[in-house]
């Protein structure tokens, strides 16, 4: 019974939850869906967090790309990634992981980023 009472507790917390800019409430954007100004970005973030992991499976928009984009873009995230892993790498102290990143970022960007077709564009 302890239990409930935490639970409708919480959740009435969360419901009272309020904006600093407008003074919307969470239970007030639950009931209308539209948010009162920009400070209720912030101001239900956890929350609204929450309920888009719910409804669609992330909390970022991946998109779609057009075709002759798409290459490139998947090109630079995947150096973006690497180079995110190689700073990680380093911060432990793992050299061999780093120097195996560090050669395939150097080889990623030699042979220039690819077109729609798969083949690599190169700079002169």
């Amino acid at each position: 019974m302890a239990g409930q009472a935490q639970k409708a507790s919480a959740k009435a917390s969360i419901n009272d939850t309020a904006c600093k800019s407008c003074g919307m409430t969470y239970a007030a954007f639950r009931k209308s869906g539209r948010f009162g100004c920009a400070g209720c970005y912030e101001a239900f973030r956890p929350q609204v967090e929450v309920m888009l992991k719910n409804v669609h499976g992330a909390v970022t928009h991946e998109g779609k790309l057009p075709n002759r984009l798409a290459a490139g873009l998947l090109y630079k995230r995947e150096i973006e990634k690497d180079k995110a892993a190689l700073r990680k790498a380093v911060d432990e102290e793992n050299f061999e992981e780093a120097a195996r990143l560090r050669d395939k970022i150097r080889q990623m960007e030699k042979d220039g980023e690819p077109t729609a077709s798969g083949a690599p564009v190169q700079e002169v």
